[in-house]
């Protein structure tokens, strides 16, 4: 309808708008898991997208996911430094256990939302924790502090 380049990608972190609908649930944090673009006025009506070219659908923390139009979305600002396929380094020193010096590639992620498991991992909530796969296959939990960069391709 008017600007059609999409403000979120596949997998970003978003954080919906305060002032949104509480049936949008406000405040709270997602990814971006889908978009339509919205083409038509008719559309726009049909999916309460006045104002937006982009529908996202959205999966909350909670797991449950919603369709949410692009003026009520925002960058979250605590949002994912690594996404799904990404390489990462992990940090030298660190216990054998998390794999220091070695390549891994992001398979999942979780954001740390109880206590207990941001005692477990010593994080606060709100930090993220990083679902790895090594060259050999095994997958391990590792927090975002834990990561040095993301690697190029090999």
């Amino acid at each position: 309808m008017h600007n059609k380049e999409n403000k979120f990608d596949y997998g970003e972190s978003v954080r919906i708008s305060c002032k949104a609908p509480s049936k949008y649930h406000p405040s709270e944090i997602g990814f971006i898991c889908g978009m339509i673009d919205i083409d038509s006025k008719e559309a726009a009506i049909a999916y309460d997208c006045l104002g937006s070219d982009w529908l996202y659908t959205v999966e909350l923390l909670n797991g449950n996911s919603l369709q949410i139009p692009e003026n009520l979305l925002e960058t979250d600002p605590d949002r994912l430094k690594f996404t799904i396929d990404d390489r990462v380094l992990i940090k030298e020193g660190l216990s054998s256990s998390y794999h220091p010096s070695e390549v891994l590639t992001v398979i999942g992620y979780h954001q740390i939302s109880e206590e207990s498991l941001a005692k477990e991992f010593n994080l606060k909530k709100g930090d993220f924790i990083y679902i790895l796969r090594s060259l050999d296959g095994e997958e391990v939990l590792i927090p975002e502090v834990f990561i040095d960069r993301e690697c190029e391709s090999m």
